[in-house]
């Protein structure tokens, strides 16, 4: 299946700011990432900290996904 993803911050500066990931069926949200961690040669724990966003409210890292799906995966950001 195909999901779209856009990606913000550092993720987006490695990888570019939008991407289709090609994922089995039965895929989740922590496997989007793990592929997206691969793809970019980052840290195991890399994701760990990311929000993923789908139809405008974050979903789970075990949120089963549908062929189709957009996501947007979000950095945190820090500051003061």
């Amino acid at each position: 299946m195909h999901i779209t993803v856009r990606l913000s911050g550092s993720l987006a500066e490695q990888l570019g700011n939008r991407r289709v990931v090609e994922l089995g069926p039965g895929a989740r949200v922590c496997d989007l990432l793990e592929a997206l961690a691969a793809d970019g040669a980052l840290g195991e724990r890399a994701c760990d900290g990311l929000a993923v966003v789908a139809g405008g409210s974050i979903v789970t890292h075990d949120r089963v996904l549908a062929d189709g799906d957009r996501l947007d995966v979000l950095v945190p950001a820090a500051g003061g």
